[in-house]
């Protein structure tokens, strides 16, 4: 019953969405507006709903004669897991997509009709158009009501590596990235066809940008951290084609967010903005096209389909649409100032936006050179030491970049510019002299010689000095303004710490520690500080699990008794391959970390690594997310239409804040809304 009741409700939303879509296109032809079109945005998400939890349904009452539900699931698996079986696979997965998609399209068109009604029916018909493409794929392509002629007594269980905390979040807080950008490139094109890129406009982009980075950040760091405990190798970012898949559209995606920023505040870049808004959404539909094709092996892929083509279709109708939205537009889309320095703020941000894309081009260029190379010569590929050194040269330039950024920001002058710069460079002598030589016993890069021997130190001061100049940028607002900086203002700086942050843990797998050992009970094996006993094996059958055999390890640094390590080895009944669980003990110094490579009665044999600073990559990405979200709370001031943002560009005052650059609403005002510089004490620039 569930499974005829999913696949009305998604002919319904097939139906319903393209009836949107030909309603639309002929309301914007015959200049018009079109309730119909607009209502068939809402009754499509209605749609999606019923659809998708009647998959979910399905799961949770083990209807075994559904083959998605028998080839997922089991019944032994804990409910939670069932829950995860509906994005565990390539038809439920495409399913949460496309209500994802229907429900930002519905939510985005209901707040367009508040904010910028002239945008709404094009940006709902390009969103209709969207979801339409996807609910087609689900209909006739990767059927999830699929049914066999008898039902099965049993399923098949759950992929054992999907079974775990990160994996309940990872892959919808990625949809939620991907899909998200899809909206701020329809309210761009929206405006584009009504010819109204006014204020409100460009904080409703703004705040899809913003939620679509920040869900995408979550679902990054989320998958790094799997990588970290479940694969049992010690790292977090193997430069795996999927993982780049999901960094390219985040470099884009934070170059759009800079971008834009100059373009609601100077009415710079606009067609830049509208470019990386496009090309990030792009990359989102070439992400999935990696990870649903086979087109390139990762253990993260689907494995083969024949939704190769369909997705390639779909990047080409956008970049159509974004060359002759350009073409067409080019007058509006025409910046109103240039750049008065090479040596200013605004410069910095586009330095910014040009190290993003120049680093984006080199991710792109070695995930696909082994589909590249087979066009001229045999198969190539770039292994993880090639990315490590083709990306290093671009995160000291983009911490440099932010750090000059932040320093023009605060508009210091004479000596105490001189002591900003002189304590910040101090700041990052010092702290890479001492991570450098509390971690340098080893390095995992010789073959770079002394060029990666001292990378890491080198990023590290890089980035201490970028943290040291936000953290005085915070100090020195505060000051000059006796209140701290606005929420937004804060969330920014948030951010960039958390970049820093991160850069700290990523810097600090260059000094990753390894030993591998053999040992019986009582046996004890020495790495860096630490020395680790093994007690022992345990084995235990828990209900959903063939065998678990755990090693009891104990660790000390001879002057005291830490705890216990429980890595161990687990056989799943449907699963012949066993799995590793690895033992942690985290630290903001380093994580200790183990890991039960394999076992002959009570001989083990183990794999035992220190990771100095990896904790701050988590604490990092935790910043980043909160960052964003602070920034992307709207003012009540900003929620409201005004007639001066409705009004044509020309016929509004250019008062801007000399501080932070911001529009001003009116000369009256004693501190600037956004980032509390005293106006007073500093006039307003007209």
């Amino acid at each position: 019953m569930m499974a005829d009741l999913g696949q009305f409700a998604l002919a319904l939303a097939f139906v319903a969405s393209a009836a949107g879509v030909f309603a639309g296109l002929r309301a914007l032809l015959r200049r018009t507006h079109s309730h119909l079109a607009t209502s068939m945005v809402h009754l499509t998400f209605a749609a999606c709903t019923v659809a998708a939890a009647a998959l979910l349904i399905a799961l949770l009452t083990h209807n075994y004669r559904v083959i998605y539900v028998r080839e997922h699931i089991d019944s032994s698996l804990p409910t939670v897991y069932v829950i995860a079986a509906l994005w565990g696979g390539q038809s439920g997965s495409l399913l949460l997509w496309t209500f994802l998609l229907a429900a930002f399209s519905s939510f985005a068109v209901w707040r367009l009709r508040r904010t910028s009604p002239q945008a709404t029916l094009p940006a709902a018909v390009l969103m209709m158009f969207i979801t339409c493409f996807f609910i087609s794929l689900v209909v006739y392509v990767t059927d999830p009501f699929a049914q066999y002629g008898l039902t099965p007594a049993e399923g098949k269980g759950l992929n054992p590596q999907l079974r775990t905390v990160e994996m309940l979040f990872h892959p919808p807080t990625l949809y939620f990235g991907y899909v998200g950008f899809a909206v701020p490139f329809a309210i761009f094109l929206g405006g584009l066809w009504a010819k109204r890129l006014d204020a409100a406009l460009f904080r409703s982009i703004r705040m899809w940008t913003l939620f679509a980075w920040g869900t995408l950040t979550i679902g990054i760091v989320l998958g790094a951290e799997w990588a970290y405990i479940e694969l049992g190798w010690g790292g977090f970012w193997a430069w795996d084609p999927v993982e780049n898949a999901s960094l390219l559209p985040w470099l884009t995606g934070t170059a759009a967010i800079h971008s834009l920023v100059l373009t609601r505040r100077r009415g710079m870049l606009k067609t830049t903005s509208f470019i990386l808004v496009a090309l990030t959404f792009a990359l989102c539909v070439f992400g999935t096209l990696l990870t649903r094709s086979g087109i390139i092996e990762s253990v993260h892929a689907f494995g083969k389909s024949p939704l190769l083509y369909f997705f390639l279709g779909l990047i080409v109708v956008t970049a159509v649409l974004t060359v002759k939205a350009i073409a067409a537009r080019a007058q509006l889309l025409q910046s109103k100032n240039r750049l008065q320095s090479f040596f200013s703020r605004e410069a910095m941000f586009v330095g910014c936006v040009i190290v993003l894309l120049t680093a984006t081009a080199v991710v792109f260029w070695g995930t696909m050179l082994p589909v590249f190379s087979r066009l001229w010569s045999e198969k190539k590929t770039w292994n993880v030491l090639t990315f490590n050194l083709t990306s290093f040269p671009f995160a000291v330039t983009l911490l440099g970049v932010m750090g000059m950024g932040m320093l023009l920001e605060q508009r210091l002058k004479g000596a105490a510019a001189l002591l900003l710069v002189a304590s910040a460079g101090l700041a990052g002598l010092v702290g890479a002299a001492i991570v450098h030589f509390t971690f340098r016993t080893t390095t995992v890069h010789p073959e770079f010689g002394i060029f990666f021997k001292y990378a890491p130190p080198l990023i590290i001061g890089v980035a201490a000095v970028a943290g040291a100049v936000v953290l005085a940028g915070i100090v020195w607002q505060t000051y000059k303004n006796q209140r701290l900086p606005s929420l937004r203002r804060m969330g920014a700086y948030v951010v960039h710490l958390g970049v820093v942050a991160m850069f700290l843990g990523i810097a600090g797998s260059g000094y990753v520690l390894s030993e591998e050992t053999t040992l019986s009970p009582g046996e004890s094996a020495k790495i860096g500080r630490y020395e680790v006993t093994f007690n022992g094996l345990d084995h235990t059958q828990p209900p959903d699990i063939y065998h678990e055999t755990v090693a009891n390890l104990s660790y000390t640094d001879g002057k005291q008794d830490y705890g216990k390590l429980s890595p161990s080895m687990v056989f799943f009944r449907k699963d012949s391959k066993p799995h590793s669980e690895v033992g942690v003990r985290p630290g903001l110094r380093q994580d200790l970390y183990a890991i039960l490579s394999a076992y002959d009665g009570n001989t083990a044999s183990f794999k035992l690594l220190l990771n100095p600073l990896i904790m701050w990559l988590w604490i990092g990405g935790a910043m980043l997310v909160l960052g964003a979200l602070a920034a992307a709370i709207p003012r009540r001031a900003a929620a409201r239409i005004k007639d001066a943002d409705l009004a044509p560009p020309a016929a509004r005052p250019a008062s801007f804040c000399p501080s932070c650059g911001e529009n001003i609403d009116h000369a009256g005002a004693r501190f600037c809304p956004h980032c509390g510089t005293n106006i007073k004490e500093h006039p307003v620039e007209v």
